[in-house]
């Protein structure tokens, strides 16, 4: 039996059996990055309309190396009748749909919008409407929408994507051992922890501006440390270094970050991610302190790690920069990317 034929014979038996329900589901909620999500395997239990709201599930029946065939599920949690319904997303480069089925379609670049059939409409309280298509290529879809609105429900309107303010004045001091000590972060949230790196790798956490290092004699060598504040959502300050022994660094450019890409996002949040390099010689040249974020030519955020989160900034397409910038404040050349 060839492809065509087997999902075929699939869907027929969904059809037979009087289900809608798929072995592996992802939803497109937009509350939820979808790189936690996507293409997970779960129980096969039917997923539930949010409270009032009209939602529309992605779940996909089958895969292959070259694409992959799906169902969405539109269902009214609401009180009243969705009289019509739109669902809209995008698909990634390399991705397309080759057929569609239960609705009708059309395509604008990579935005996909589709409208029910004139037998499809009107869905009761309670009801489900259900179209599906075939995708050429392996990308999933992003920033899904139900008549507008985000298709797992409305998201929450507090993510915090602000990350905490650096350490300062990072040195070393001795008072019965040595200690690392540093002036506290601050943070628009609330209490913020420390990740302490050294020669790059991690070497403790502190809850107060300071972290004990050793009673006796260190092991003869340069020490470097890196320090960093984390908020409670897991944004990462740019960092604060501090050296034992004698350091000379030369200011040099650093290389415009690596592989910037979206890694998730949704109708709240953008998820930026790249390639980081913080420790490229740190004895000889100053070290990367961090990353400037910017949104179509505007800096919105300084991150001490190769992921920001930003609020989205609306439809349509954006363009993204990122620069490292190093100890000594030199910044490098702007990785791009339009999203």
């Amino acid at each position: 039996m060839n492809r065509s034929a087997a999902i075929s014979s699939m869907l027929l038996d969904m059809k037979r059996l009087g289900t809608g329900r798929l072995p592996v589901t992802f939803a497109l909620a937009a509350a939820v990055p979808l790189a936690a999500v996507a293409l997970a395997a779960v129980a096969p239990a039917p997923a539930r309309a949010a409270e009032g709201q009209a939602t529309a599930a992605i779940t996909r029946a089958a895969a292959w190396s070259t694409g992959y065939v799906a169902s969405v599920a539109i269902r009214n949690g609401a009180g009243t009748a969705l009289v019509t319904w739109r669902v809209e997303f995008d698909l990634p480069a390399g991705a397309s749909l080759s057929s569609v089925w239960g609705a009708t379609y059309t395509r604008t670049g990579d935005h996909y919008t589709f409208r029910n059939a004139s037998w499809a409409g009107n869905v009761p309280p309670g009801g489900t409407a259900t179209f599906g298509f075939n995708a050429t290529g392996t990308g999933l879809p992003l920033r899904c929408t139900l008549n507008g609105a985000p298709c797992g429900g409305q998201p929450p309107t507090d993510v915090d994507t602000v990350p905490p303010t650096a350490p300062t004045n990072a040195r070393t001091v001795t008072n019965e051992g040595l200690w690392l000590e540093w002036d506290a972060a601050t943070d628009d949230r609330g209490a913020v922890t420390y990740e302490v790196l050294e020669s790059g790798m991690p070497y403790g956490t502190a809850t107060e501006p300071r972290l004990f290092i050793t009673s006796g004699i260190l092991p003869p060598k340069l020490f470097i440390w890196a320090i960093r504040a984390v908020d409670a959502a897991g944004n990462r300050s740019p960092l604060a270094y501090a050296a034992l022994g004698n350091v000379s660094w030369t200011d040099v450019t650093p290389a415009a970050p690596a592989n910037p890409r979206v890694a998730a996002a949704d109708a709240s949040v953008v998820r930026l991610a790249w390639d980081a390099n913080f420790w490229a010689n740190p004895y000889a040249n100053a070290p990367i302190a961090g990353y400037e974020v910017a949104v179509d030519g505007t800096p919105v955020s300084r991150v001490g790690a190769g992921e920001a989160a930003l609020p989205a900034p609306g439809p349509g397409l954006h363009t993204y920069s990122v620069r490292a910038f190093t100890a000594l404040g030199t910044y490098s050349p702007a990785a791009v990317l339009v999203h």
